[in-house]
């Protein structure tokens, strides 16, 4: 089995959540459950066709525990090398630099 790699998003907040999602070992439709959204709605801020509202975002803050921070949607995404579970399985968002 290969692992698909994490999305090209357009935004650092797309690749904090991909790789959260990841980390955690969630699929999808966990995700959805847990910030009461639909599938193709998470599928689309995952990839950067959209970002989530504010208050979405606030809450998505809340439950990824800081992870995926309200801010992070607006920063520039990190290279692709840096989110890539495959290629880097330590990656730490905390450390993260700032864009």
């Amino acid at each position: 089995m290969t692992k698909k790699n994490p999305p090209n998003p357009m935004n650092r907040g797309a690749q904090l959540l991909y790789r959260w999602r990841y980390d955690k070992g969630l699929r999808q439709r966990d995700c959805c459950k847990l910030f009461d959204c639909d599938q193709a709605q998470l599928s689309k801020w995952e990839t950067g066709k959209i970002t989530p509202s504010r208050k979405m975002a606030v809450t998505i803050e809340r439950l990824t525990m800081n992870v995926v921070t309200c801010g992070s949607w607006d920063d520039e995404p990190l290279p692709s090398y840096e989110v890539d579970p495959v290629l880097n399985p330590d990656f730490d968002p905390h450390l993260a630099p700032k864009g």
